[in-house]
């Protein structure tokens, strides 16, 4: 074979590995499943194993503002928020789309479908209109690559709760600013069982994590055999 009939072949086969697509992990579950330090776990394990891996920020940590106009009174600013986040994640699969190429896996901290359980949550059926409106935007986000895994954290409703009462009083002693850092043990509980209705719907095609105990290490070596 001539030299460059060699560097041919080799041109067209680096063609190849440089249009593989690359896949999305998501990672979701109710308020403080431990989504984050789950993802972060997920991260050096896929690079410690030679992966090009991006870990996206979860889409409601960039909205501070909206959602602090959300908590000042949930009632009336509900639909905003929830609009606000489909927006965002509508912004996020396009970003998404241009910059993931040079990966082989994305991982998502949650996605445009996490809005559902809140929105549920949130705003009343009698409200159809706002929700056909919601429902309507939803449908125009599309993935930008295949979903090799969707990953649903799902502790205990007490150990979710625990959670979220040191991860206050860290906020709280460190002086960060949390999102979520005032909800009340109603509605978390109310998210979490929201949750549990709207999986199936959500992603019909989801692993089950039960994350009570401390360390990953394990679940990932079972999840990624």
């Amino acid at each position: 074979m001539k030299d460059f009939e060699i560097l041919e072949l080799l041109n067209d086969r680096m063609s190849i590995v440089h249009k593989r697509e690359p896949k999305l992990i998501i990672v979701t579950g109710a308020i403080a499943v431990g989504k984050t330090t789950f993802a972060r776990a997920l991260l050096d394990y896929l690079i410690e194993r030679g992966h090009r891996v991006m870990l996206r920020t979860e889409i409601a940590r960039t909205l501070e503002d909206e959602f602090k106009l959300y908590q000042g009174d949930s009632t009336k600013h509900a639909f905003f928020f929830q609009y606000a986040m489909v927006q965002a994640y509508h912004l996020e699969m396009k970003e998404i789309g241009k910059l993931g190429r040079d990966y082989d896996y994305i991982i998502l901290d949650r996605t445009h479908i996490d809005t559902i359980p809140f929105t549920s949550a949130m705003i009343p059926d009698e409200d159809g209109e706002i929700l056909r409106i919601l429902d309507k935007k939803l449908s125009e986000i599309k993935f930008p690559f295949d979903i090799a895994k969707v990953i649903y954290l799902k502790p205990s409703c007490d150990n979710m709760l625990r959670r979220y009462e040191i991860r206050k009083l860290d906020a709280q002693v460190n002086k960060v600013d949390g999102i979520d850092e005032n909800c009340s043990d109603e509605y978390l509980s109310m998210i979490y069982d929201y949750y549990d209705l709207c999986m199936d719907n959500m992603y019909p095609s989801y692993t089950r994590v039960i994350n009570d105990n401390e360390g990953y290490d394990e679940i990932l070596n079972q999840l990624f055999v």
